[in-house]
């Protein structure tokens, strides 16, 4: 019995030429691919289905699901990252009285069940029970938009009252971010419904010809390049052979997902890994920092050149062992395999992108990166106060304490391992860009002017660095750190922000030091 899922079927409905491209011959779709790496949407929903795990609550369960489940590495660079989190609260915060209200009895719930005389694959994010019938919900980010007349969600209507013996009366769609976003449809007739599919299953079957549906969306395809209908030079609908490009379009989408290689090389190794993947479904890549590698392979990655073999895994010691696959060295911390079936022509073209990525990355990490901490430079603090001046954004500056009888008792290198620690806790933090500003000061800056979550966010940092144990040449020093938080106020000067919260920094080591000090808001224009 063939599956199918509802996305399949509104990508037939659209486009047919499409739907063979995506569902039988599956090609990639890299903007589909790169949203799903990027975006917002995974977190929000894993977050949401924890909140209900936890049988519903008060806003702080839902507030803690988010920080549990955030990855700043997900995202391009830091500030991206700190302002997705942001904006993730905010959207889950206005929507927060559609989301705890009702009777969930079933969240991101998965199946694949019988269904239309095929099995249905597909994902729920809430089923509900309302005064004996069914209410399927949607949490949709954005505005919603009806596809097919909202045929998908009635698909899914009509499935859930077949799997639970039980009528559907609404399917309600809760836009998130949207105090009013709500949107609901009455659920259709399911034995209609399941008739109607089908049918089309049936149709979606017997097709062998797949014939596009050429409109001006054709212009923003995926498949624009290796599809006869989006080309409007008849000389060009073929290539030599009566084969399409489909490996030059593979290799369009890995070297577009380098560009989306971020500044940190957590983001540069899944771009490497997603590229790859890319160009071939097969390809694996293996980061040299996790193993030891044989001579062999030590001395491909000091040639710098493609190879044919096979690189495996042996007594935790990365190996060559001869094969008909290609090698591709990326400089000398990952080597990527891909098989036969890639021309060595895309191995090495991706080869040389994923080289010059790394490069780019380095540069960056080495221009704007303390050595030190990890963290990022002053200068780079002040170019974001400068570049994002009309924003909203609260400052939290931290110090830690006695930092001068750290060293002068137990030498710089403890100073040192001091200011590492402190680093790694402020790196840590969810919605936020850390810098160390010069010696033991450091600052976190964050896309929002919410005082209270700032002042609880430096209440956490405080306690973690006052709580997590410095042992340095097995002696246990005291460590602790105070902390000032200041939030712009109507188009205050960013330095002026700054120096509100340096302030309140000071007043906390004169009020006796490891604790939190917020400063008072500043006067509003007139």
């Amino acid at each position: 019995m063939r599956s199918f899922s509802v996305s399949g079927i509104n990508t037939y409905l659209s486009c047919p030429r499409k739907f063979y491209f995506t569902n039988v011959e599956h090609l990639p779709q890299d903007r589909e691919e790169q949203s799903k790496r990027f975006g917002l949407s995974n977190i929000i929903h894993a977050a949401l289905a924890d909140y209900h795990a936890g049988a519903g609550g008060d806003w702080s369960l839902l507030d803690a699901a988010l920080s549990a489940h955030w990855d700043p590495h997900l995202f391009s660079d830091s500030r991206h990252a700190a302002d997705s989190y942001h904006k993730a609260r905010w959207m889950l915060w206005e929507s927060f009285s559609h989301i705890s209200s009702g009777n969930p009895v079933r969240f991101a719930y998965s199946f694949e069940h019988p269904f239309a005389g095929s099995r249905l694959r597909g994902r729920i994010d809430r089923i509900d029970e309302s005064n004996g019938s069914l209410v399927v919900i949607d949490y949709a980010l954005g505005a919603h938009k009806p596809v097919h007349g909202d045929w998908g969600l009635q698909i899914y209507a009509a499935a859930v009252a077949k799997i639970f013996q039980k009528s559907v009366a609404a399917v309600r769609i809760i836009q998130l971010g949207e105090l009013d976003g709500i949107h609901e449809i009455v659920a259709e007739d399911a034995r209609r419904i399941e008739g109607d599919v089908s049918r089309l299953c049936a149709t979606m079957e017997a097709d062998k010809e797949f014939a596009p549906k050429p409109e001006r969306h054709c212009l923003f395809c995926s498949y624009a390049t290796i599809c006869d209908a989006a080309w409007r030079d008849e000389a060009r609908r073929t290539v030599p052979g009566g084969k399409r490009p489909n490996e030059l379009f593979r290799l369009f989408c890995a070297v577009e997902i380098l560009m989306n290689a971020g500044d940190s090389m957590a983001a540069f190794r899944r771009c490497v890994d997603a590229s790859i993947r890319q160009l071939h479904s097969s390809a694996a890549s293996f980061w040299l920092d996790e193993h030891p590698v044989s001579d062999d392979v030590r001395r491909i990655l000091e040639t710098g050149t493609e190879t044919e073999g096979e690189i495996a895994l042996e007594n935790e010691t990365v190996r060559l062992l001869p094969g008909t696959s290609i090698i591709v060295p990326i400089a000398s911390c990952c080597i990527a395999l891909f098989p036969e079936q890639v021309s060595r022509t895309a191995a090495e073209i991706l080869g040389r992108s994923l080289r010059i990525a790394l490069d780019r990355v380095l540069n960056y990490q080495a221009a704007a990166v303390d050595g030190l901490t990890g963290l990022f430079r002053r200068e780079l603090c002040t170019r974001e106060l400068e570049s994002t001046r009309d924003r909203k954004r609260t400052v939290i500056i931290a110090d830690i304490d006695r930092f001068k009888t750290i060293n002068d008792t137990y030498g710089h290198d403890a100073g040192d391992a001091a200011i590492r620690l402190v680093a790694r806790i402020l790196r840590e933090q969810s919605g936020g860009v850390a810098y160390r500003l010069g010696g033991e000061e450091f600052v976190l800056l964050t896309p929002d002017d919410d005082m209270e979550f700032a002042a609880a966010q430096a209440e956490g940092i405080r306690l973690s660095i006052e709580k997590t144990p410095f042992v340095f040449f097995d002696k246990e020093i005291s460590l602790t750190a105070s902390l000032g938080v200041a939030s712009s106020c109507g188009r205050e000067d960013p330095e002026e922000t700054l120096k509100r919260a340096d302030q309140a920094l000071y007043r906390a080591k004169q009020s006796g030091r490891n604790r939190v000090e917020r400063a008072p808001t500043a006067p509003a224009e007139t």
